[in-house]
This record gives structure tokens, C-alpha cells and sequence, in this order.
């Protein structure tokens, strides 16, 4: 996973990988990867502010069970450590996805 120089980048790398790796590396439980681009694209267009509340608040299926359960599963996480792994995710998204096409 990409390193950035930016502290709050730097922060939530450390919060992905310890809460939000578990299902965003590979997509485990309908989860985007970090590398399905295509996926990530409408979300990311939605805006940092928007796509922060998927993790705040939890997403459920429609079965009504959580699909992501709030706060991304670590209850002890602050909204702004929440914002930065969200920050990080963008940030690698976009950096893997240019990563591939530059080869």
C-alpha cells in the first residue's frame, strides 16, 4: 500500500491497514478493493465529506444486516481518525489506479 509524506495520510494508513485492510485490500464481503478502480470512481466523484459517512454510520444490505458496521467495525476509532483512513483510502486508490496505468 502507498506511503505519503502527509500526516494525515500518514495517520490513516495506519488506521487502514489495523481496521479497514481486513476487507478494502482484497474486496472480502462486497467490499471495493483498493485496486477496483472502476468501483471506486462514483464513490470518489461523491466527495471525501459523503464518503466519509459509509464508514461513520455503517452501510447495510438489504436484508437490513450491516454490510460495513459503524465506524468501520473499531468502535474506538474518532471521527477524525475515521476521515483520515478515508483520506488514505482516496489517496491510494487514486495512486494505485494511475500506478497501473503508467506500466
Amino acid at each position: 500500500m502507498p506511503r505519503f509524506t502527509d500526516l494525515v495520510l500518514a495517520e490513516g494508513r495506519s488506521i487502514w491497514m489495523g481496521t479497514c485492510r481486513a476487507c478494502h485490500l482484497m474486496g472480502v464481503a462486497d467490499a471495493p478493493a483498493v485496486t477496483d478502480y472502476p468501483n471506486w470512481e462514483p464513490r470518489i466523484a461523491k466527495g471525501v465529506p459523503t464518503l466519509f459517512k459509509s464508514p461513520l454510520h455503517g452501510i447495510k444490505g438489504e436484508d437490513g444486516k450491516y454490510k460495513m458496521p459503524p465506524r468501520g467495525g473499531n468502535e474506538r476509532l474518532t471521527d477524525q481518525q475515521i476521515k483520515a483512513a478515508v483520506e488514505y483510502m482516496v489517496a491510494s486508490v487514486e495512486t494505485l489506479h494511475q500506478q497501473a496505468n503508467n506500466q
